[in-house]
């Protein structure tokens, strides 16, 4: 899990890098983490936030849901390997 502020202000906090495919259990500790980083943020002077997840990453999704994060718009990653999926 990686976060940090997206811009110079420190007014907007992205997440990036999560992946919540595991027992119930961790998906909890993700939670109660995204939990503790979006307090911190807003502490900071964080006034939104935005994270960037697969669309079948279905538990990740659940708790980004829990957090008050709804979609904005689709994305998908760019290769020049005509193999990749």
């Amino acid at each position: 899990l990686g976060y940090g502020p997206a811009n110079p202000a420190k007014t907007v906090l992205a997440v990036a890098a999560s992946c919540y495919r595991r027992p119930k259990s961790d998906r909890l500790l993700a939670r109660l983490l995204c939990s503790h980083l979006l307090a911190q943020a807003v502490q900071g002077g964080a006034r939104t936030a935005y994270l960037q997840v697969e669309a079948d990453n279905l538990p990740a999704r659940a708790i980004y849901g829990r957090l008050g994060f709804a979609d904005a718009y689709p994305y998908h990653y760019r290769t020049a390997d005509p193999a990749a999926d």
